[in-house]
């Protein structure tokens, strides 16, 4: 028992101590050498991603430049009565953003502006060395690039310096000119310089990013960053690909966030949402042309407009995955009566995707009486990460920064490398907060921490982005254009090339994470919609966070190394069953988002009912009893010298609660109660007669089991091992058919009272079964309701803990046998059949 006790506790600690060894080894998110960080880098540029054909067919961004075209406040390529509808467009479905730290979308143009001097750098290569050898280094400054041109000998010709060296960068590198000087998408060939550009944001991993972004005694974004909120938008319309001919409006919401500290680190990061558009009365339609002129021309910004115009859906984007809601399937703009009737209707291809349905209804109002149509998409920036790279962290709060936008709170399952998850604690209530007037408030009362929210539904917090191609021309032929324009057609890094991060290196030039991202006319999902290329769609199941569907989902993200603790009582009986019942107390449960094909077939089975018979050893016969009940059997006879025991076997009902973690394993808890006789046959050398002394043994055992599936589906074979308490009660005694006085056991005999000092278990068991499960999914609960039939055979190892050789025992005079002192290990077997409920 000894030995179990020990096991069990290395179960808890040891590997916290294992880990606490390799914690020395976690990277904390430092800059990689300046000459060594291309090896960390994909060896290409990157290709910029062209306009569409139908933003050209459309004049999305107004004419072309020319006598029609006005562009002078601002000068960005596009036309200015464009730009306005575009603005109170993008104004009217601008998104509000609840926070997971204190990061918030900020304005790149402010870290220009407030320093003396703000660089891009740039790099050059040699790659036909073993490893590249970094040749030269220079810096632009882009503060500089605002200084009127000169031709010749003065200081002004000096400080043109740095607009001549963008101008040559700009035509070296134009993305939309063929030629062999810039090879958007190719592998840089050997012999080849490989030029690598890039901004450099304050801080250079996850300590100093702290210091920088979050003040130490309010925990707060400091003051100095809180006018920084800023969201960049680009619109642009797509043709149908399937169905009828038609076109979407869409608007491109992207986020500039200056690092990330998630389950990868890196600096600079953006993201983004699509918000498509339509009028309200035609959702189920494709635009046509005339349809998306109307909304360039700015009809539909009005809400007394019959065709007003509406979010007919909106993506989400995290890291490689997106999640669309569609607010027309079912309509949520019908009256809810219809709306009613349609999701009553509606199949539903993903376990509760009804719950979906609901929850866009309920963001589509501003009231919760639905008189006010909500125009404003709610996202959640991501989130704490959840996966095993936590193992290697202290306690204390990190990787929180990873900058994705989520449609909902809860565990997103499977959205990081290998595997990880990322959790959304933060809840919101948009009617509250638009109901409080809160949405008016520029800053929030207590500044931006985790759980604040930001809207951009201003004109001073959006800025609208063209498509490279309008810009081209433009940044080419004029100095001011060419400071504001020039980084969305360059292919620049936002941030630091490299960065230590877990995974960082491990194979050559290949971006695992730890990366500084290109601009977004660079990302794949620019002027593209749903899964774009690098962008996989993530259509979940959702489960309620009551049940883990694996012993990682109940990680928290503040506790590090300690997880391991967690993860120990979470799938350790009975530690499990107390940290079921009691989560959904412990705080706001969010739901657990599963993408599609991991449907686990169980979670849990509570109603587990059957019948055990147990083969009990005669040791049992040792089980002490009451000295009152000794007196007693010793006053019916004088003295004994001899006696035999028998011990029956009992018959027990049996109930159990399972926890199941995936396809092959799960927790068991079972308990078991019932009796067996016990029966001690006395000789008196006085009389010569044969003296019974017949008592009852009940029995009340508790056993926690690990369960290991070695087939999974409708007929598993198992293989099981765990621990046992166990609580026994010996009375009904009586001598030749006649009750003795104080014939039941006032006591009961269980671990704690034997033997003080010693803790449970206090039995082991192992074995086997096969269980049989021919009615799969009958009810309507998550998947459905299954019912099986469970064999099992197992063998018990328990000590009774007893001293055989007490004068309690030996005054009857019983022969006992050789053993002595506390005694050994009793050998047991048991036999359940039971009928399994699980869903």
């Amino acid at each position: 028992m000894r030995l179990i006790q020990r096991f069990v506790t290395a179960i808890i600690l040891v590997p916290v101590s294992v880990v606490q060894l390799l914690v020395g080894l976690d990277a904390q998110g430092q800059e990689i050498p300046r000459d060594e960080y291309l090896r960390y880098i994909p060896l290409k540029y990157p290709p910029i991603i062209r306009q569409t054909d139908a933003n050209v067919k459309m004049d999305l961004f107004g004419p072309p430049e020319g006598r029609e075209c006005r562009d002078t406040d601002p000068v960005d390529g596009i036309d200015d009565r464009r730009h306005k509808v575009l603005l109170d467009l993008a104004v009217r479905f601008a998104p509000y953003l609840v926070l997971n730290s204190t990061m918030i979308p900020m304005d790149f143009r402010l870290f220009m502006e407030r320093e003396e001097a703000f660089r891009l750098f740039v790099d050059r290569w040699n790659v036909s060395m073993d490893p590249p050898k970094l040749v030269s280094s220079e810096d632009i400054n882009w503060q500089a690039l605002s200084c009127p041109t000169s031709k010749a000998g003065s200081r002004a010709a000096d400080a043109d310096i740095p607009d001549r060296r963008l101008l040559s960068l700009l035509k070296e590198f134009d993305p939309f000119a063929p030629g062999e000087a810039y090879r958007s998408g190719a592998v840089v060939p050997d012999g080849a310089e490989h030029q690598v550009m890039f901004f450099d944001f304050p801080g250079d991993g996850e300590e100093t990013w702290k210091q920088e972004y979050v003040n130490q005694i309010s925990g707060a974004l400091p003051k100095s960053y809180e006018d920084f909120a800023k969201v960049f938008v680009h619109p642009f319309v797509e043709s149908s690909v399937t169905g009828p001919q038609g076109y979407a409006f869409v608007l491109q919401y992207w986020f500039f966030y200056p690092y990330n500290d998630g389950g990868n680190n890196h600096e600079g990061d953006w993201e983004h949402i699509n918000v498509f558009i339509k009028p309200e009365n035609k959702l189920r339609k494709p635009l046509s042309e005339a349809d998306v002129r109307k909304i360039l021309a700015g009809g539909g910004l009005s809400d007394t407009e019959p065709d007003r115009l509406v979010i007919q859906r909106v993506d989400y984007y995290f890291h490689h995955k997106v999640m669309t809601l569609d607010y027309t399937q079912p309509n949520v703009y019908e009256t809810r009566k219809k709306w009613e009737r349609e999701l009553k209707n509606a199949s539903e291809e993903r376990v509760k995707e009804k719950w979906i349905w609901e929850e866009v209804r309920y963001r589509a109002y501003c009231d919760d009486d639905e008189e006010e149509i909500n125009t404003h998409p709610i996202g959640f920036i991501g989130g704490d990460n959840e996966g095993t790279d936590q193992l290697l962290k202290p306690p204390g709060s990190s990787n929180r920064v990873s900058n994705g936008t989520y449609p909902f709170s809860g565990l997103y399952k499977n959205v990081g490398q290998v595997g990880a998850a990322e959790r959304i604690s933060q809840r919101f209530d948009h009617q509250k907060y638009f109901a409080a007037g809160d949405h008016k408030k520029v800053i929030p009362e207590r500044g931006y921490r985790r759980g604040s929210v930001v809207g951009f539904a201003s004109p001073d917090r959006i800025e609208i982005l063209p498509d490279g191609e309008r810009v081209r021309d433009l940044v080419k032929k004029n100095a001011q254009a060419r400071r504001d324009w020039a980084w969305l057609v360059l292919p620049i890094h936002w941030g630091y090339p490299a960065t230590e991060s877990p995974f960082a290196g491990t194979i050559a030039h290949t971006d695992l994470g730890n990366s500084s991202v290109v601009g977004p006319s660079y990302n794949a999902g620019w002027n593209r919609s749903g899964d774009a290329p690098g962008f996989q769609v993530y259509s979940p199941h959702i489960f309620d966070s009551l049940y883990n569907l694996t012993g990682r989902d109940g990680f928290t993200n503040y506790l590090g190394y300690l997880n391991l603790a967690v993860l120990s009582l979470q799938v350790l009986p009975p530690f499990d069953m107390v940290y079921h019942l009691l989560r959904p107390n412990l705080g706001t449960q969010n739901p657990i988002f599963q993408p599609n094909g991991l449907i686990p077939s169980r979670l849990t089975s509570w109603w587990t009912f059957g019948v055990t018979h147990m083969v009990i050893s005669p040791d049992f016969v040792y089980i002490r009893l009451d000295p009152e009940q000794i007196n007693a059997v010793r006053q019916s006879q004088a003295s004994t010298d001899s006696a035999r025991m028998f011990v029956g076997n009992a018959d027990m009902f049996h109930t159990e609660i399972t926890f199941y973690l995936g396809e092959r394993f799960a927790s068991q808890n079972s308990l078991r109660f019932g009796s067996s006789m016990i029966v001690y046959n006395l000789t008196s050398p006085a009389i010569r007669e044969v003296l019974e002394i017949r008592g009852n043994l009940g029995l009340l055992e508790y056993s926690g089991s690990l369960r290991c599936n070695l087939t999974t589906g409708s007929f598993m074979i198992f293989v099981k091992g765990g621990y046992d308490l166990g609580w026994y009660r010996f009375g009904q005694i009586s001598t030749d058919g006649e009750l003795i006085s104080d014939s039941d056991d006032s006591s009961v005999s269980h671990p704690f009272l034997r033997r003080p000092l010693g803790l449970p278990p206090n039995a082991w068991h192992f074995g086997g079964g096969i269980e049989w499960v021919p009615f799969w999914n009958v009810g309507s609960t998550l998947r459905g309701t299954d019912i099986g039939i469970r064999g099992e055979a197992l063998i018990y190892r328990r000590s009774l803990r007893i001293n055989i050789d007490a004068p309690i025992f030996t005054s009857l005079g019983i022969l006992i046998g050789e053993a002595s002192g506390i005694s050994g290990l009793t050998t047991r077997y048991r036999f359940n059949l039971a009928v399994v409920v699980a869903f």
